[in-house]
């Protein structure tokens, strides 16, 4: 199974893409939050567009990529993880997602509002 490396300062953390549920921009750190914790990382939300596989990752908002596996509830305006962890949807990324999650095996869990 592929993994993510995070560097935070000297300790090196290897992440499986399958417990990663979502990365958070805040300037430019990115937050990786997991299934377990939390990681912070001195990378923008960017540069992880290019390495997280598609799917089942989609960026969703400016601030947002999402593991779209993770997905248990959607709207137009918003999504609801595992753990009830509620994401804004941008309008321009909503396309994006639908499609996303037309192409990811077993997606009848999720519920579509």
């Amino acid at each position: 199974m592929e993994k993510l490396l995070i560097k935070c300062g000297v300790e090196e953390n290897h992440l499986l893409y399958n417990n990663i549920l979502y990365l958070e921009a805040d300037g430019s750190y990115t937050f990786i939050h997991s299934i377990e914790k939390k990681f912070m990382e001195c990378k923008n939300i960017g540069s992880y567009e290019s390495v997280l596989p598609s799917p089942p990752f989609v960026r969703v908002h400016n601030s947002y990529i999402i593991n779209a596996s993770k997905i248990l509830i959607k709207t137009k305006s918003y999504i609801i993880l595992e753990g009830n962890i509620t994401i804004p949807v941008s309008r321009g990324k909503h396309e994006n997602l639908k499609n996303t999650i037309k192409t990811i095996q077993g997606n009848s869990h999720i519920v579509t509002l």
